[in-house]
């Protein structure tokens, strides 16, 4: 008698076990993360800010490869849990939710999925830094004051504020100057779009930076001792169902995610 499936077996956490049994070398991963640390940790603790096209340098990107099936999707999960697990508490690490380049609406640019992904993020630092810093001592509320990011005019910018800037810069990226029925009005403002999206570009660099600093800060809120640098995961899973998105992602991964602590 042919016995039926009744449910499809779906994504799951695997034990350390299973784990090993589908990816071998799972521990290499942990090895690499801690050797990218050791080196965002040496380039905070030098607190001079680099020129941001110092970040291309930073090639922190590894990948699962594996055929349809495998359980690369339980093992990128798996993975996630254990990464929150291993370094959330003893250096604040912050896991971004999958990137899933299938579900990203036509209409919706990779990186603007990720900005989004990132606002809801940064929001949830800035609940908990609010939170804590209603019962916080002077003493750090004075050490705060000086570790605060601030702008070339010496004025206090938070994360927030400062990725509203990056979204209208990067927004303004859909602007087609051939709906324009003026040819010197097109001409002016594609000038415009050219400075916007070199903006982007510093501007973004500079925001994982305050992102980092801000994570720091939280963590000496906390009461916790740093003993290494905060690191930020960005996890794309089933790229391959995605296969027009493919030359984006990697162009962004490349020019916008490319950075010590990424």
């Amino acid at each position: 008698m042919e016995r039926k499936i009744s449910h499809k077996v779906g994504v799951k956490l695997f034990s350390e076990a299973q784990l090993e049994n589908v990816l071998p070398t799972y521990q290499n991963l942990f090895h690499k993360i801690d050797t990218c640390r050791a080196v965002a940790q040496e380039e905070l603790s030098r607190g001079k800010k680099r020129h941001y096209q110092y970040n291309f340098m930073y090639d922190n990107v590894f990948s699962i490869m594996g055929k349809r099936g495998t359980g690369k999707t339980s093992v990128v999960f798996t993975l996630q849990n254990m990464i929150r697990e291993k370094y959330g508490k003893e250096y604040n690490d912050v896991v971004l939710p999958l990137i899933i380049p299938e579900v990203i609406p036509d209409n919706c640019t990779v990186l603007g999925w990720i900005l989004a992904i990132v606002k809801e993020e940064v929001k949830i630092l800035e609940n908990r830094v609010k939170k804590l810093e209603r019962n916080r001592e002077q003493e750090a509320y004075q050490e705060y004051e000086k570790c605060r990011y601030l702008d070339g005019r010496g004025n206090e910018e938070g994360l927030s504020s400062r990725l509203e800037v990056l979204s209208q810069l990067f927004y303004a990226g859909s602007y087609n100057p051939s709906n324009e029925i003026s040819y010197y009005r097109a001409a002016g403002n594609s000038a415009l779009q050219t400075v916007d999206y070199y903006r982007f570009a510093q501007e973004i660099a500079g925001f994982w930076d305050a992102w980092v600093q801000e994570i720091c800060y939280l963590h000496k809120l906390e009461g916790g001792e740093q003993k290494g640098c905060p690191l930020i995961y960005f996890i794309f899973d089933d790229v391959d169902l995605a296969p027009e998105k493919i030359d984006e992602i990697l162009s962004v991964i490349i020019k916008y995610l490319s950075h010590p602590n990424l």
